[in-house]
């Protein structure tokens, strides 16, 4: 272990509902320590979860590198379950109770951590479509306005969670013969999910078990025929890139209007593998879009902007 007690230090972090990734860094940006704990979006594991996962970093920095608190000049939590205003006051006093104090702390939604991660600038737009989908713009002074992000119930258009209900909804739909197109798509998604008919469906999609996540997965199944030419894949994966396209272009006027280039962070399984939604997303968007894959893990993005706020004066 380094003994670093008296070195001023920055904190990233990146939580998730099953893991929290930490970085700590010095003022330079040169990374010190990191780690990686269980999920910390309170929804799931709790208040009590949450702050178990935030002690298990402050420990593993000071195991790993002699950090201690009190030199912490700023720490960034960019957090999935931090949704509202109300999310935030709460995350705010389980980091009062581990002894963090405002002047520290930075919270921001996780989607903040993944822009960070792929611009090259202080503001954009960030998209991501994985499971579910958002879209968020930042500006220069740190605001930041959304769209999207409502949740499979309510929304989550153009996400691998959408694109596997679309694709279950369309096969059925052929199968009864109220919609045109062809058998390959659903007798791709049958072997996937190791069914003998489309009346199997039924129970695999009604599965009290069932997860998000295991629909999701469906929309590699629309890749993949999409890639051997199938017509009803490529037009699920058409209307995919228009619903993405619509959060973005929405941002792009309330907050980039007359902007020469604007630097759109793509995220995402469906975005990053996707490169069939990338490039049919490309041809919706103004020329000012400039489409950015996020290459690196959030957690560098965290980190970031842990150092972007220690560089704006408020330490």
């Amino acid at each position: 272990m380094s003994d670093q007690k008296n070195t001023v230090w920055l904190l990233g972090v990146d939580g998730g509902g099953s893991k929290t990734a930490a970085i700590a860094t010095d003022p330079e940006g040169r990374e010190l320590a990191r780690c990686t704990v269980g999920g910390s979006n309170y929804h799931g594991v709790g208040l009590d979860g949450f702050t178990a996962a935030v002690s298990g970093i402050m420990a593993s920095m000071a195991e790993q590198a002699g950090l201690v608190r009190d030199n912490l000049a700023k720490a960034a939590f960019c957090l999935a379950g931090l949704d509202t205003p109300d999310d935030e006051k709460i995350l705010r006093r389980a980091l009062y109770s581990l002894g963090f104090t405002d002047r520290q702390l930075v919270l921001a939604i996780d989607a903040m951590a993944v822009f960070y991660a792929g611009a090259t600038t202080s503001e954009g737009i960030v998209v991501i479509s994985g499971t579910g989908s958002i879209a968020m713009a930042v500006m220069a002074d740190g605001s930041t306005a959304r769209t999207g992000g409502w949740g499979h119930l309510l929304g989550d258009e153009g996400s691998g969670y959408w694109l596997g209900i679309k694709a279950l909804n369309k096969i059925l739909r052929i199968y009864d013969r109220r919609s045109a197109g062809g058998e390959k798509l659903g007798r791709a998604i049958l072997a996937r999910l190791g069914l003998d008919g489309y009346e199997s469906i039924i129970g695999w999609a009604y599965d009290p078990a069932r997860t998000k996540s295991e629909i999701a997965h469906l929309a590699e199944t629309v890749f993949e025929c999409a890639r051997q030419g199938d017509g009803t894949a490529l037009r699920l994966l058409d209307k995919t890139a228009r619903q993405i396209a619509g959060m973005i272009n929405v941002l792009l006027q309330r907050h980039f209007a007359g902007r020469k280039e604007v630097e759109i962070v793509l995220a995402g399984g469906v975005l990053v593998h996707g490169a069939e939604v990338r490039q049919r997303l490309a041809g919706l968007l103004p020329e000012t879009a400039m489409l950015r894959v996020v290459n690196q893990h959030p957690v560098a993005g965290a980190a970031k902007l842990a150092l972007k706020e220690y560089c704006r004066g408020d330490r």
